[in-house]
């Protein structure tokens, strides 16, 4: 049995052969080459990700920035957590915590967002930048701006520091 099954077209494949093989008169070579020149590149890591002490802190500032009141039991997502209750003016909102990459959002449900005035804006960025700053959310060197009349946003640019094309990084960003 063991000699008619060896005979056949594929009773001995390479990947399991049923009968060793002498490899003694074989040599690989690989047809690329290691580079002796030490490089280096930049890594990004958030060290926010799987952090639980910094998913309570932001979840209790926003709780006290916001006057909230979180109801019901901690939603799961895989590794994901929610969670979700009402403002003092009685507005839902949702908490989501995206725990890989240390990113959060905060949404409140709303039929269209309205139109701010230049002094809306600035009350609104003090009041947020104020707080994110506190929290050590926002490096000082974010840039302020106000998008399509209804967003306060903050960037940051280009890194200098990056060995590489910087362009291959996502610029980081804050959107309220």
């Amino acid at each position: 049995v063991f000699y008619a099954y060896h005979c056949q077209p594929y009773g001995n494949m390479s990947i399991l052969p049923a009968v060793k093989q002498d490899m003694a008169g074989v040599e690989l070579r690989p047809s690329w080459r290691f580079s002796v020149a030490a490089e280096s590149a930049p890594v990004y890591k958030n060290i926010y990700a799987e952090d639980t002490d910094y998913i309570e802190r932001v979840k209790s500032g926003l709780a006290e920035l916001e006057r909230l009141s979180f109801r019901g039991p901690e939603r799961r997502d895989e590794e994901n957590r929610g969670y979700t209750g009402l403002s003092d003016s009685g507005n839902e909102f949702q908490l989501l915590f995206f725990f890989r990459s240390g990113n959060w959002s905060y949404t409140t449900p709303s039929s269209g967002a309205a139109q701010l005035t230049d002094r809306e804006a600035a009350e609104l960025k003090g009041r947020y930048e104020g707080w994110m700053l506190e929290q050590g959310l926002l490096p000082d060197e974010a840039v302020f701006s106000v998008q399509n009349c209804d967003t306060l946003r903050w960037n940051l640019g280009n890194s200098a520091g990056l060995q590489r094309d910087p362009g291959e990084f996502q610029n980081g960003s804050v959107m309220i």
